[in-house]
């Protein structure tokens, strides 16, 4: 996370102006707590509901696997500047 979040943070706000910059990192900041908080529940449901502890982190990486190939496809949607 530390290698991703940095520079995704200097991205996300290189093109919002001055005066809104406060604004929209709050914004940031309040997503991506929001989006971990909502990832962790996700992957805890899915660990969870599993037969044992083995198959349980099998389908929780499983899970995460398809997540990240969805939202990599989903990015090449994204406008490019």
């Amino acid at each position: 996370m530390g290698m991703a979040l940095a520079p995704l943070t200097t991205v996300a706000l290189s093109n919002v102006a001055p005066e809104h910059t406060g604004a929209a990192s709050g914004v940031l900041a309040t997503v991506n707590q929001t989006g971990n908080a909502v990832g962790v529940a996700l992957v805890g449901i899915v660990f969870y509901r599993a037969a044992s502890i083995t198959a349980g982190f099998q389908a929780s990486v499983v899970a995460l696997v398809v997540l990240e190939i969805a939202l990599a496809l989903l990015i090449q949607l994204l406008p490019r500047r």
